[in-house]
């Protein structure tokens, strides 16, 4: 006859075998639990504000982009009318509110405001009241002045006291800014009068000063 007894010993037949009882796996205790629960939330509390500024340097990078995507846009649809197209700021010389891009079918002198005889080409929204957009030389923003770009593929300044029609003042200078966490976050973006398009991300100072 084969039995257990209360010793963990396994009787059979023929003698006994002895044998180590199998533990049984156990669960969290509460204990375990509060703790994974607190470093989870402590993990939550650094990543989010993390996720948050690389987000808004994204936005703002893609905005930059954009930025440049209008500039190129401008150049070829000078090439393609054989016109000169300028840039302008859409409210009231602010560049901060976005700009517009357009045809100059009929204008002599002066930097090339748009009238209602002049071909509309695109809109673009800055949107995001936070960032700072700043169009001008490399030194200083020139808010008083338009972008025009000539059916040759040159590209520069013009002012008010412009006096030909098929001419550009030097190298244009966009800057769009951003505070982040404390940082101000600027993409420049260089456009040299053969058209050339340069953009480079800083982020020394601590306010978008200038715009």
């Amino acid at each position: 006859m084969t039995y257990l007894n209360m010793t963990d010993t396994l009787y059979t037949g023929g003698g006994s075998v002895t044998f180590q009882k199998v533990c049984n796996n156990k669960g969290f205790t509460l204990l375990e639990m509060i703790v994974a629960i607190v470093i989870a939330g402590i993990l939550m509390l650094v990543a989010i504000p993390n996720m948050r500024d690389w987000k808004l340097e994204q936005d703002l990078a893609t905005k930059a982009e954009a930025v440049i995507a209008e500039f190129d846009l401008a150049r070829t649809t000078a090439q393609q009318t054989n016109q000169p197209v300028t840039i302008q700021p859409i409210n009231q010389r602010d560049w901060n509110r976005g700009f517009g891009t357009f045809i100059n079918s009929n204008f002599a002198t002066g930097r090339g405001d748009f009238t209602d005889n002049d071909d509309f080409v695109s809109n673009f929204d800055i949107t995001d009241n936070n960032i700072r957009f700043s169009v001008g030389t490399d030194a200083q923003t020139n808010p008083n002045a338009n972008i025009r770009f000539l059916p040759n593929g040159m590209s520069g300044l013009v002012g008010a006291a412009q006096q030909d029609v098929m001419a550009v003042q030097g190298n244009v200078t966009a800057r769009l800014c951003r505070v982040i966490s404390g940082r101000a976050v600027t993409w420049t973006i260089v456009m040299r009068t053969s058209g050339d398009t340069t953009k480079q991300m800083t982020q020394n100072a601590t306010d978008c000063v200038g715009y």
